[in-house]
């Protein structure tokens, strides 16, 4: 006979718990329906990872509004780049900006043109101060609608926290692409 597990959920109308039974043949046929989906959502894509530099000093600093206020200039600096250069903002995480690629030549752009964005307004502004580390990544990436997941996320954000202010860094796997689809690269 087929063995059964009870399972605990809790009934948000009524406000109580109630048991039910879930046979095991319907816990086989729900994972693989969702194994296909995330699989059918995979592709390459390239993750591009700003973050401020200091960020949390300014926080410490200046408090909450102006850190804030730092978060929003930023934000509304790198966004519209990396929309320039066919790119998606996915989210947002603090003072930093996840955004995605189809092409990496693309972010590679989307890069340079956000530390030249950046450049550009501490030069008309002195009292402008933000700076930048960037980290990119290209590989097989579990894209839904609303988010990306996948080691191709991990790696990014590991090469953007070694970067430096006003630094791009790339993996060695996204070079090699590079190199491969576009030799002025290499």
């Amino acid at each position: 006979s087929t063995l059964h597990k009870k399972t605990i959920e809790y009934d948000s109308k009524q406000g109580n718990l109630q048991t039910f039974i879930m046979p095991d043949w319907s816990k086989k046929t729900i994972s693989s329906s969702i194994t296909r989906e995330i699989k059918q959502s995979q592709k390459q894509v390239t993750i591009l990872f700003t973050d401020i530099v200091f960020s949390t000093m300014h926080w410490d600093l200046n408090g909450d509004i102006k850190g804030r206020l730092m978060v929003d200039k930023h934000n509304r600096l790198v966004m519209p780049v990396v929309q320039h250069f066919h790119g998606e903002v996915v989210k947002t995480i603090g003072d930093s900006v996840m955004a995605m690629f189809s092409r990496p030549a693309d972010a590679i752009k989307a890069a340079i043109g956000i530390q030249q964005t950046l450049e550009s307004m501490r030069e008309q502004d002195e009292n402008f101060d933000i700076h930048v580390r960037i980290g990119m990544h290209t590989g097989m990436a579990i894209v839904e609608t609303n988010d990306v997941f996948g080691d191709v996320v991990n790696v990014a954000s590991r090469i953007e926290n070694e970067a430096e202010g006003d630094e791009i860094f790339l993996s060695d796997t996204m070079a090699e692409i590079l190199k491969e689809m576009h030799p002025v690269y290499g």
